[in-house]
């Protein structure tokens, strides 16, 4: 066994003012999956639509690159996990191969899901605001937690089981709100910059 990996962390750079708490306790996540066809499902005679594919590689700077989503086609009969459509406020992150890459879903106007690699981080709005929930992801306490849980030499792997119990800091909603509008003001700012030169 090895010892660390059995530890309970609470990260020393985590404020001594903030309410410490566990992921699952503002966020269900959910686990990326695709369509299984059944075997009565006649598909020359069954209309089927789409989902749009997010995979790691269309996350990029902790935005979905919508440019090149893969289409996955989905029949009448199809057995699917309907909790597994993206929804807006969800995040989606990675627990393979660049563990923690992620990305909000600011609108849901057409039905995506995720691949094996991510896995849907879905708050609880009454407890946790989106954007304060990504950059507790995105926070150096966080990144120490995924260094010491990921497991694999070729390929990093994180298990959802460790990723329920990872340890983020809770402000009030009033708080996180303000930090939102902060952040997502800077972003703004970088945005522009990146888009002018």
């Amino acid at each position: 066994l090895n010892p660390p990996r059995y530890f309970d962390p609470i990260p020393s750079l985590i404020p001594e003012t903030d309410k410490i708490i566990k992921l699952s306790d503002v966020v269900e996540i959910i686990r990326g999956t695709l369509p299984k066809s059944t075997t009565s499902n006649n598909k020359s005679n069954s209309t089927s639509s789409h989902l749009k594919l997010i995979k790691l590689s269309d996350i990029v700077d902790n935005t979905i690159n919508e440019n090149f989503l893969k289409k996955i086609p989905f029949y009448k009969n199809d057995k699917f996990n309907k909790n597994a459509i993206l929804q807006e406020n969800d995040i989606v992150f990675s627990i393979q191969g660049k563990i923690g890459k992620n990305a909000i879903i600011t609108k849901s106007d057409d039905k995506k899901i995720i691949s094996a690699q991510l896995v849907i981080l879905r708050p609880n709005i009454q407890k946790i605001n989106p954007l304060y929930l990504q950059m507790c992801l995105n926070s150096e306490p966080f990144e120490k937690q995924i260094k010491q849980f990921s497991t694999g030499s070729l390929i990093s792997r994180l298990s959802i089981m460790d990723l329920k119990n990872f340890w983020i800091p809770l402000k009030t909603i009033s708080k996180q709100k303000d930090i939102s509008i902060e952040l997502y003001s800077l972003q703004k700012t970088i945005s522009d910059l990146k888009f002018a030169k």
